[in-house]
């Protein structure tokens, strides 16, 4: 059985941990979080069930010098800049990766420069880096691809993916705004800091399963605040009337005049109405639609764990999942 590191073990990463258990498809052997309270603990008392010798590191490097891994578990940060550290440091050491950085799910988007030289890197040590999640990695890009398929002709892809975030975990409510003035929505949308990562890499990943060119000149993109009308309040957070409750987010890319991918994502407390929809207009149409949602946290959870294997299996370098064997 592979010996898995996972680095980064708060809500996500200890999911992780319980899907690799549950789906036998690593063991998990140690962590890594730079959270004082935990660091130096044994892991079971995080994530029961775990060898009872695997303890949490305060570092990767005190991970590194422990022992030896088979593979890393990277959860820890959305963007390839926050996570290039780290990514060298286990590059080096011959240890393949599987992360749930949004922005590694394709990475030479937005980062051809870091991602040429990581490549290198990876390509030269043998090891194999992958993005995934379930957004993205799974629902608005790789499942689109694959629904494409049968047909023998696709022009437009659209995809929509509705959340209630009520259910989820409290930093996503909070990343996306729960609970603030729309003023303050506008000024960190400005500088870059609230909505979701990774809508423009899922566009991308369709746009390259489809054989489509990527045209940066040819996206639009909005990002707009959802506005309560009344009081309401999760677990995490209270929101007055005026107040933001989540976000609704839209991509289009237009690799040519006559074909389009159109992602729609709207995440916010109390949503009525939960669902994920691809269609595909083509030669045959395809509508899918997935009542109730995919539960985001679990499914990120799944979408990591289940790729290990093919991910030890897989060529060097940074890959993204459409790389990898479905199952």
């Amino acid at each position: 059985m592979l010996k898995s590191l996972h680095i980064g073990v708060s809500t996500i990463g200890q999911e992780v941990i319980k899907a690799c258990l549950s789906r036998n498809t690593a063991t998990p052997a140690g962590a890594v979080d730079i959270n004082a309270d935990i660091a130096g603990k044994p892991l079971a008392e995080l994530v029961p069930g775990v060898t009872e010798d695997a303890i949490v590191y305060g570092s990767l490097d005190a991970a590194l010098e422990a022992g030896k891994w088979d593979v890393a578990v990277l959860c820890t940060a959305s963007s390839l800049v926050a996570i290039r550290a780290d990514l060298e440091k286990l590059i080096a050491h011959g240890i393949d990766v599987v992360s749930t950085a949004e922005e590694l799910a394709y990475p030479e988007l937005q980062n051809p420069q870091a991602y040429a030289e990581l490549n290198g890197a990876a390509s030269e040590a043998g090891v194999t880096v992958v993005g995934t999640g379930v957004n993205p990695g799974f629902v608005l890009d790789l499942l689109p691809v694959i629904m494409t398929r049968p047909c023998v002709e696709v022009t437009h892809v659209r995809c929509a993916r509705v959340v209630n975030t009520m259910r989820r975990r409290e930093q996503l409510q909070l990343k996306l705004g729960a609970g603030i003035e729309v003023e303050e929505f506008e000024a960190r949308k400005a500088e870059g800091k609230i909505g979701h990562v990774g809508l423009l890499e899922s566009a991308a990943l369709i746009a390259r399963g489809l054989g489509w060119p990527i045209d940066m000149d040819r996206i639009e993109h909005s990002l707009e605040p959802v506005v309560a009308e009344e009081a309401i309040a999760s677990d995490y957070v209270s929101v007055e009337p005026g107040q933001v409750l989540g976000a609704e987010e839209s991509i289009k890319l237009s690799p040519t005049p006559d074909t389009s991918i159109e992602l729609h994502l709207r995440m916010r407390l109390g949503e009525p109405e939960e669902y994920d929809e691809v269609r595909i207009d083509g030669v045959p149409p395809l509508l899918v639609r997935i009542e109730g949602g995919i539960h985001g946290d679990s499914a990120t959870a799944g979408c990591t764990a289940n790729i290990i294997g093919q991910t030890k299996k897989a060529a060097a370098g940074l890959l993204t999942v459409l790389d990898l064997p479905v199952v």
